[in-house]
């Protein structure tokens, strides 16, 4: 939903996680999974905006595919902006339980966005 320019939003501003973690304490999981002989430094190389989202799933490993719809003239051609990320087996689960949790509690404490 577009607001207009100048316009106060009731929302708070989204906490900056990954995965549902802290900046810090995300760095803390890295460390533990890497070892601790240097200090870790989380580096966000890009970011993506998409309002669809395709999934795909194998045995081995799950990927999806966020879309950037309903995309932009290109010539003869609409060009669809799409970021695909591949995911272990094990990180897809993890990222849909700790997805699922956030969205939960954002919606019952009313502060999740309703489409009008």
């Amino acid at each position: 939903m577009a607001k207009a320019v100048g316009s106060k939003s009731t929302r708070k501003p989204a906490k900056k996680t990954i995965l549902g973690l802290s900046p810090q304490q995300a760095a803390g999981e890295l460390a533990a999974l890497y070892g601790r002989s240097k200090k870790l430094r989380v580096n966000i190389r890009d970011s993506h905006y998409a309002n669809l989202a395709f999934v795909q799933v194998s045995p081995r490993d799950v990927f999806i595919d966020f879309i950037q719809a309903p995309g932009l003239p290109a010539g003869d051609e609409i060009l669809v902006e799409v970021t695909r990320i591949y995911l272990s087996a094990p990180a897809a689960k993890s990222l849909a339980s700790v997805l699922g949790g956030l969205v939960e509690n954002l919606r019952k404490s009313g502060q999740f966005e309703k489409l009008e």
